[in-house]
């Protein structure tokens, strides 16, 4: 079991659950070099989102899997695929900012190890605050055809958090384009944003849908600030 965090900010809703099937929860974290300002509430923030998926999965009986996978110009596997109740700390010393931004790349090596069964909810979450600019070995065309194609299945639900960025339009250039699966947020915003994030995955859990094209009510999109024009 994880080591409790103190959730100074996670008030998940009160919501019934229904049967449901095993779940994957797949999070794509960009650590690039601009990410540094707000990387300490970054860690946090996630951190408090693990526990409290945890302890909603322990106490719903629910099989929840996570993966996550951080990226510069170099992809690293932060945490392989674990049951969320053995998922350490991440922390400081696991990884810190630096590089440029490989967006395709990170999405295209986890898509690629990833293969989830037909009948598990699979939530997969991009996380960053800027463009593409150093990919190797994805393309933009490659990328959109990838995740469109994972669009389409009736059990995945693709989520794009956009910090001091437009969530929807970096989530556009590789083929997300529901625009209530996006989040735009500041970076002085991170744990909040977190929150937002926390109640929509615990709503999305307790769902009878295995796919979501709604995943941030209104009241979770307010929980995140509009990014500053």
């Amino acid at each position: 079991m994880r080591k409790r965090s103190n959730p100074d900010f996670v008030n998940p809703k009160t919501v019934k659950f229904n049967k449901n099937p095993q779940q994957e929860l797949i999070i794509v974290l960009d650590r690039s070099g601009s990410m540094a300002d707000c990387w300490d509430d970054t860690l946090g923030g996630l951190n408090t989102y693990l526990d409290t998926i945890e302890e909603t999965s322990e106490k719903e009986n629910i099989d929840t899997y996570v993966t996550i996978n951080a990226f510069d110009d170099q992809f690293m596997t932060l945490v392989p695929r674990t049951n969320v109740s053995a998922i350490p700390r991440v922390t400081g010393t696991m990884v810190q900012p630096r590089g440029w931004t490989a967006l395709y790349d990170a999405i295209g090596k986890t898509l690629v190890e990833m293969h989830p069964g037909l009948n598990t909810k699979v939530l997969f979450v991009v996380i960053t605050d800027g463009g593409e600019n150093s990919s190797q070995e994805f393309n933009q065309q490659r990328i959109v055809s990838m995740i469109r194609e994972r669009e389409m299945h009736p059990n995945w639900t693709i989520v794009t958090l956009g910090a001091n960025i437009d969530a929807w339009t970096a989530g556009s250039s590789y083929g997300s384009v529901n625009v209530r699966n996006t989040m735009s947020y500041n970076k002085a915003d991170t744990r909040t944003m977190f929150a937002g994030l926390c109640n929509s995955t615990i709503s999305y859990m307790a769902s009878d849908n295995a796919k979501s094209v709604a995943f941030f009510d209104g009241d979770d999109t307010k929980l995140a600030t509009s990014v500053s024009k």
